[in-house]
């Protein structure tokens, strides 16, 4: 990264002669596009951070202040670090972890433990069964009164609050919300744990370590385990061998009128880009791929929305965003086919038969968009009027939702990557004829309640399903997964259902 970071300069003032653009690779998968001939240099500088850290009070008995985000994280979504347990030194997701017992702290050759064992058949009895603070990571990387919660502080949490299953920026995870108050709440994400150097069940399930060494076998530890459901997600108390890799999430005690911020040092290193105008920018290190230039601007400002030249056959073009979003990751507002309006997430639970706008209560009592006298009132229209579609009403000029045509040409002229963009999950459709791409947010959709919001998008076409009247055609993208064998495809669904919408322009 450095390297790079050295010879920009450099290199910037060899291509612009040729280049258009100068483009920043995010590792959420955004990229961001700058005028080559607006960019007076990139430098690299290193200077302290500071991250907030809030101690979340449920009004536990105790008095126990739970930390807003893991240790080693930057935000409430990130993982933090992994550790083994009673071992200081932390590992990130994306290095290279071996949490083997070969390499525990705390094992001898035989895989017995040295410290913090209370049977004599299991290693040396020394009869500790709680961290000492110099074994403890979050005393060590944070300082201070933060420490580990034990196996009855984890206990305690979870008699007085509740889980529900979540996500957080797209990252999936839970919610413990405070009994007495559920909008006291912390957010765990659902880190899954490393044996080895394989990080299991990520994304459908949590492991967190407590300081409480097991009372069963002290090659084990305790840890709260949580695991997603189809309901209410199982949450609970286990062993866990000591040598598997496990986030930790901290507490500290209150105190009486003191401020429950932390705030903890960081030494991070930036890109900065200074533009001709003396205005610069900044981004992390570590949220930087790599830079590259291209000789040909793909973006493009028309009626008043930035519109991507994907290099498809028919010369169409589409949105950078979702009708209703400000930028790309935003999931923008739901919509019901042939609706206008739109709801934000707060309001999808009203999407139904019942108050959907071209029929009478019920699927079979059609009003408008109906080819079968058996749905309702025939007009034969098979595609939404200008005045019906919502990219044409909002966003006026030559902007509309695309045909069912205009979506299987997209699938079939792209190649895609499921990714985040500022911690949202969702597609990135990417042109085959260069590096143009869209990104497509998992906004789910609202069907009396905002479902698979971070795990699905549907994007409504305007071309009414030609089987049954009450469905219409939608751009259905997911995770790719081998049990079904796609990532993207035309499917159709009921029209009162709040679906996202994302323009094209000719």
């Amino acid at each position: 990264m450095k390297k790079i970071a050295l010879f920009f300069s450099l290199l910037l003032l060899c291509v612009t002669g040729v280049a258009q653009s100068v483009n920043v690779h995010k590792v959420d998968g955004e990229m961001v596009r700058f005028a080559a001939d607006g960019v007076a240099s990139v430098s690299f500088i290193e200077r302290m951070d500071t991250i907030k850290i809030h101690g979340i009070d449920f009004n536990l008995p105790s008095g126990l202040l739970w930390a807003d985000m893991n240790v080693g994280a930057t935000s409430l979504q990130e993982y933090g670090l992994y550790y083994a347990w009673g071992d200081t030194v932390g590992h990130k997701k994306d290095g290279t972890p071996n949490f083997l017992k070969t390499n525990y702290k705390w094992y001898d050759g035989d895989g017995n433990p040295t410290k913090y064992c209370m049977e004599a058949e299991n290693g040396f009895v020394d009869n500790k069964n709680t961290l000492d603070p110099e074994d403890d990571p979050v005393r060590a990387v944070w300082g201070g009164d933060w420490r580990m919660p034990t196996k009855e502080e984890f206990e305690e949490l979870l008699n007085y609050s509740f889980s529900v299953w979540s996500s957080e920026k797209g990252v999936a995870g839970i919610r413990l919300r405070g009994v007495e108050d559920p909008g006291c709440e912390i957010f765990l994400p659902a880190v899954g744990s490393y044996e080895g150097s394989e990080l299991k069940s990520e994304k459908n399930t949590g492991r967190y370590w407590c300081s409480t060494l097991s009372d069963v076998d002290s090659r084990g530890a305790g840890s709260l385990f949580f695991l997603k459901t189809m309901g209410t997600p199982s949450v609970g108390l286990y062993t866990t061998g000591r040598s598997d890799g496990l986030c930790i999430r901290p507490v500290c005690s209150k105190k009486e009128g003191g401020d429950a911020t932390t705030c903890i040092p960081i030494q991070r290193r930036y890109y900065v880009i200074k533009k001709t105008d003396g205005a610069t920018q900044e981004y992390r290190e570590d949220e930087v791929l790599y830079i590259d230039f291209t000789e040909g601007l793909s973006s493009m400002v028309l009626d008043g929305y930035e519109a991507i030249d994907l290099g498809l056959p028919s010369g169409l073009k589409w949105a950078s965003m979702n009708v209703g979003a400000e930028k790309q990751e935003d999931y923008g507002l739901y919509f019901q086919w042939g609706d206008t309006v739109g709801k934000t997430q707060e309001e999808v639970y009203a999407t139904s038969w019942s108050n959907y706008k071209w029929c009478e209560n019920n699927p079979n009592q059609l009003t408008k968009y109906c080819t079968k006298i058996e749905y309702g009132s025939v007009d034969n229209k098979k595609r939404l009027d200008s005045e019906d579609d919502a990219a044409q009403s909002l966003w006026k000029g030559e902007w509309r939702m695309p045909t069912k045509e205009d979506i299987q040409e997209l699938i079939d002229n792209t190649t895609r990557e499921w990714t985040t963009v500022n911690g949202v999950y969702g597609m990135r459709f990417i042109s085959k004829a260069g590096d143009a791409s869209i990104f497509l947010p998992a906004a789910g959709c609202g069907d009396g309640v905002l479902l698979e919001d971070g795990v699905v998008g549907l994007y409504w076409s305007s071309s009414l399903y030609e089987g049954e009247d009450d469905n219409a055609y939608l751009l259905y993208v997911m995770e790719p997964n081998l049990d079904y064998g796609y990532d993207a495809m035309l499917v159709d669904y009921y029209r009162c259902v709040g679906m996202s919408v994302r323009a094209v322009h000719p």
